[in-house]
């Protein structure tokens, strides 16, 4: 089992383009109400998620077709993340089953 951490910016609204699973990606993520959220998923251009609430040590892509899991883990404690923790407190991990 492998784990990738993906880096994000600390903004409350981005877009981020990664690879997995060799499939090109793009994440876009926003805050609302002081809660992160997925936004909308593209894999190879075409949208498959959107407004999925990230919660600490939660498959995003849980009903997706990918051989691992995409969630956010709480370094500190077990609270949801945030963006002004992204990277310090809270990373976005890829974990390669």
């Amino acid at each position: 089992m492998k784990k990738y951490i993906i880096p994000l910016e600390k903004l409350p609204n981005q877009t981020i383009r990664v690879e997995l699973d060799g499939k090109n990606c793009n994440l876009t993520f926003i805050t609302r109400d002081g809660k992160t959220y997925l936004n909308e998923f593209d894999v190879e251009d075409e949208v498959v998620l959107c407004g999925v609430i990230c919660l600490n040590e939660t498959d995003i892509l849980k009903y997706q077709n990918f051989n691992g899991k995409l969630y956010f883990k709480d370094l500190n404690g077990y609270e949801e993340p945030y963006y002004t923790g992204f990277n310090d407190r809270f990373v976005l991990i890829y974990e390669v089953v």
